[in-house]
């Protein structure tokens, strides 16, 4: 009977201290900077309605955001944000070298999506506090 509670008593103490340590690491990753993290994805949603100007804004401050990111949230939403921007210029420039035959516009209208997906996916997980 002693042995039980022994070995109900460790397992206790062990599931109790590292869920306190877990939730404190992730707060620590969770706090810094998630504002600068929102004000990224909204230059980039901006972006959409200004034609762009507002996006080449946001990937100047990835870059900026990105050499001064202090834990893996910010890298991974810098990292995401500067491809988001470079692969969506290839394909509009692809889709408007393209559009005198009609196929760019199709590739306009599918990188627009993209685009616009991506935005979204990285607001989620910066409202989740999740990498991406």
């Amino acid at each position: 009977m002693s042995q039980d509670p022994t070995s109900e008593h460790e397992p206790q103490e062990t599931a109790s201290t590292p869920p306190g340590s877990t939730s404190s690491h992730d707060t620590a990753q969770a706090e810094p900077d998630k504002s600068s993290v929102f004000i990224l994805w909204a230059l980039y949603g901006i972006g959409v309605i200004s034609g762009g100007f507002v996006t080449l804004c946001g990937v100047i401050f990835a870059y900026i955001k990105k050499g001064s990111a202090r834990n893996a949230f910010e890298d991974s939403h810098c990292r995401y944000a500067i491809r988001t921007f470079w692969y969506s210029l290839l394909w509009t420039v692809v889709g408007l070298a393209l559009s005198f035959i009609g196929v760019g516009v199709f590739i306009l209208v599918i990188a627009a999506i993209w685009y616009i997906y991506r935005v979204i996916k990285g607001l989620i997980r910066a409202s989740e506090g999740a990498e991406i």
